[in-house]
């Protein structure tokens, strides 16, 4: 009857210890199974987005100017195909382009509409020729100006010397583009001012928004 007893009582401890293992392994796998994330931890964000509004960000993310929200999105608020305007050989959503808007988003603070950043990306430099977007900071939204490039005034048939001017500043509701316009393989020179409703832009008509 001792040799029962003792035998009973070494197994109801390792009875006791297998629990106790099982019991700290279920906590220790915890954290990966409520984080709701990937193995890299992103959750994947759409690159045009139609019907976009205006939301309050949190807090700047790391690698982004004080304020301002990373990107979130390309809105094309007028016919287009992907994220290029239709007929427009500039795709928004290359590389290319996406570094240009990730380092505005970095480095720039709002200077149009009071939380816009009004960005100017290089297209063609050896022409002079830039696009312009608009980044909503408040959620990292993007809104490209319906050009395919603007330029400085037309010197002869090597195009532009120098590149074009913008007029913004925070308070304005909106913003003028002293240049040459390329929009749809055509040129038109002079002084061209644009607002923003929160979706499209407006004064100014080019091509593209028609």
């Amino acid at each position: 009857m001792v040799w029962i007893a003792d035998d009973q009582a070494r197994w109801q401890m390792h009875v006791r210890r297998l629990v106790l293992l099982i019991a700290l392994f279920g906590i220790a796998e915890m954290p990966a199974a409520c984080s709701g994330a990937g193995p890299s931890g992103a959750a994947p964000v759409p690159e045009s987005r139609e019907n976009a509004s205006p939301t309050v960000a949190p807090a700047a993310a790391a690698g982004t100017a004080p304020g301002n929200a990373p990107y979130a999105g390309m809105v094309m608020s007028y016919p287009h195909s992907g994220c290029s305007y239709q007929y427009s050989p500039v795709d928004f959503c290359d590389a290319a382009h996406r570094a240009q808007i990730n380092e505005a988003i970095r480095t720039q603070v709002p200077n149009f509409k009071t939380h816009y950043i009004l960005a100017q990306l290089d297209e063609r430099k050896e022409y002079f020729q830039r696009s312009i977007v608009l980044i909503d900071s408040r959620d990292g939204t993007v809104y490209p100006l319906p050009i395919d490039a603007f330029s400085g005034p037309l010197v002869d048939k090597e195009g532009a010397r120098e590149y074009g001017k913008v007029e913004t500043s925070p308070e304005a509701d909106t913003f003028c583009v002293s240049s040459a316009l390329l929009v749809y393989r055509a040129f038109e020179e002079g002084r061209f001012c644009f607002g923003f409703d929160g979706l499209r832009f407006n004064g100014h008509t080019t091509q593209y928004m028609q």
